[in-house]
């Protein structure tokens, strides 16, 4: 497993084309994209409150597609607002149950 580190801008990311949620994909994809390369993803929010229940739900998944701890190992969210830390862990939180409660 490769063991460097990338840093994504967000805002960069953010000025894709598409609804939040379609955003919220794309930017998940190229976070298991760079996983593909790089060890650890780093997802630098700049300090800009996003807010965006869909969005974030999207970059949730993850913890739906890759073992718990991998994430939280593979994926940090510097500078992030604290609200907008929050809806990611509370939606995580939700995916995780329900993928509990369906198995």
């Amino acid at each position: 497993m490769p063991t460097s580190i990338i840093t994504l801008q967000f805002k960069d990311l953010l000025k894709q084309p598409g609804s939040l949620r379609q955003i919220g994909r794309l930017i998940r994809d190229e976070v298991v994209e760079q996983w593909n390369l790089h060890g650890i993803v780093e997802l630098d929010f700049e300090n800009e409150t996003i807010a965006s229940g869909s969005l974030f739900d999207e970059i949730a998944k993850l913890f739906l597609e890759f073992p718990k701890e991998e994430v939280k190992r593979r994926l940090r969210l510097v500078n992030i607002d604290p609200w907008d830390e929050r809806l990611i862990v509370h939606l995580a939180k939700l995916r995780l149950e329900r993928k509990k409660v369906a198995s």
